[in-house]
């Protein structure tokens, strides 16, 4: 299925059904690992826990102002874990790791949502 991204975000009837999925690598137990949350379920994109709460903010910024790089910068990335079930994440580094972030609904599959950061 191809998406008209632009189209599908003008329809205010997919406002229920707009999702992110976040892909994680945080430093955990002696090596790097792989976790996939999102802010809804959603069965066609994977194994996706719905544990996120919100949209990060993500900013761009020029390190120097004289031919300094442009990098961009994300916000903290909020869970759910009223049930304590994630405490063990508590002691992974999250910081400064590897993460790509994607937007679309949660009815499509993972590969029609839109790579919006990485």
């Amino acid at each position: 299925m191809s998406v008209d991204i632009a189209a599908w975000l003008r329809n205010p009837d997919n406002g229920a059904h707009r999702n992110m999925l976040a892909d994680v690598s945080p430093w955990s137990g002696g090596g790097v690992v792989t976790r996939y949350l999102s802010i809804q379920r959603c069965p066609a994109a994977g194994p996706y826990l719905p544990v996120i709460t919100g949209f990060p903010v993500i900013q761009q910024e020029i390190q120097q102002p004289w031919g300094g790089a442009a990098f961009a910068t994300i916000g903290d990335i909020e869970f759910n874990n009223a049930d304590g079930l994630f405490d063990d994440w508590l002691f992974d580094r999250w910081s400064e790791r590897q993460i790509v972030l994607r937007f679309g609904d949660r009815r499509w599959a993972k590969e029609d949502y839109l790579d919006f950061y990485t």
